[in-house]
């Protein structure tokens, strides 16, 4: 498991007293959710060999699908969290059944990176002229599960980061004031969109959004597009990481929702939304998928999800005995249930 202590850091920040976000005011009715994805019984992404840089902990990162339908993954490899976090390259050109490693060495790091803090791979997109251009965030602290945390691009030939981060933190008293952190970015004819996780002084986080034309500069939505649903639900405290997917849905959002993020023994799972604007969220009626829903699976991660022309894909980071490893569920063909 992912633990560290908390230190003063994090007491600090939920003893602040900050305004509530504000919860759009548009609701409307959630689906419902029983059987829509099918989990995959072995991990598509596993563990490294013993001693190597993803030996312990994997996530998927950053995950994208071409014109050809190939998908590509940027994954995140670790031993230890916080701590230094390598980028590796994956494929599969079987729609995400299986997944072949490309690349026996990180292709991107803190020190690629020319930053001082824990880097990790969270958004990709293949520009027009066939290059990539990846979105990810830092990780500013030696503790877990809060810390401070920024967006940044890097772009090609040689994933190289741009001079300022392409979403900072906002103002102390808004919802956004503690960290901005993994984004999931689509582009499309009105440009590019971004969801990425908000975290606010108290510790709460939420789902912000954001546009912009050219992918380094951005303007952030006023509040958040998804927020804590309140009570024992498993979204009832926080939801973060959100994954962004179009497909003929309209977007299709996978999010983590926690009741107690604020401890190093929290539990998550994760939902699911549908919006035709990107702001407008309808949701689940429950969790999409469950740790136990994976053999083994004591805990779920960090997540992606993409459609691929014919599945809608969810590749989650599941933590059995220790180590974590990406795997798959699925569903075949549109949702039809609805935006």
């Amino acid at each position: 498991m992912r633990l560290s202590l908390l230190t003063p850091i994090v007491l600090a920040l939920a003893g602040t007293s900050v305004p509530p976000p504000t919860t759009p005011p548009v609701r409307v009715p959630r689906f419902p959710l029983a059987g829509l994805f099918v989990a995959e019984p072995d991990p598509v992404v596993p563990n490294g060999a013993t001693g190597a840089w993803d030996d312990v902990f994997l996530d998927p990162g950053a995950v994208v699908v071409d014109t050809a339908g190939v998908v590509h993954m940027f994954y995140n490899g670790f031993n230890t969290f916080p701590g230094p976090v390598g980028m590796g390259y994956a494929r599969s050109t079987d729609h995400g059944t299986t997944f072949t490693k490309l690349t026996p060495a990180p292709v991107f790091d803190s020190a690629r990176a020319a930053n001082d803090h824990g880097v990790l791979a969270s958004a990709a997109l293949i520009q027009d002229d066939g290059t990539w251009a990846m979105w990810y965030y830092t990780w500013e602290a030696t503790v877990w599960p809060v810390a401070p945390s920024r967006i940044w691009r890097a772009t090609a030939p040689a994933r190289t980061p741009d001079a300022t981060p392409a979403l900072e933190p906002g103002a102390d008293d808004s919802f956004d004031a503690g960290a901005v952190r993994t984004p999931s970015v689509l582009r499309d004819a009105d440009g590019y969109r971004m969801w990425f996780t908000a975290v606010d002084r108290r510790g709460v986080s939420t789902v912000g959004y954001a546009t912009s034309t050219d992918g380094l500069t951005w303007v952030k939505h006023p509040s958040p597009v998804l927020t804590p649903t309140g009570g024992t639900a498993f979204d009832g405290k926080s939801v973060l990481q959100p994954r962004v997917t179009a497909g003929p849905d309209g977007f299709v959002m996978t999010y983590a929702g926690a009741v107690n993020f604020t401890t190093t023994s929290y539990r998550q799972s994760h939902g699911l939304a549908v919006s035709q604007d990107g702001i407008t969220w309808r949701r689940g009626d429950g969790a999409v998928v469950k740790a136990s829903d994976f053999p083994g699976g004591g805990q779920l991660w960090y997540s992606a999800l993409v459609w691929t022309g014919e599945d809608y894909l969810l590749l989650p980071e599941v933590g059995h005995g220790g180590t974590t490893e990406v795997f798959a569920a699925r569903h075949h063909g549109p949702l039809s249930i609805g935006g």
